[in-house]
């Protein structure tokens, strides 16, 4: 099969603190699925990380810097 033409566009939001490397690793992971499972052009694939202050985003009324049962 060949490889379709669509632009594959993936954002990640997770919490700061991952590595550089961690997001090399993320990234060529995501991309290598993509190409395996459907069909995607590997130089198509984009993917954004969007990190978060852990007091910038919170889950069950609470701020994430003020849980303390984690994220």
């Amino acid at each position: 099969d060949e490889p379709t033409n669509h632009l594959d566009l993936e954002t990640i939001e997770w919490l700061e603190g991952r590595t550089v490397e961690q997001k090399r690793k993320v990234i060529a992971g995501i991309t290598d699925l993509l190409v395996e499972a459907a069909d995607a052009r590997r130089e198509a694939v984009q993917v954004t990380f969007r990190d978060m202050s852990r007091d910038g985003w919170g889950r069950g009324g609470l701020l994430a810097i003020d849980r303390t049962d984690g994220p």
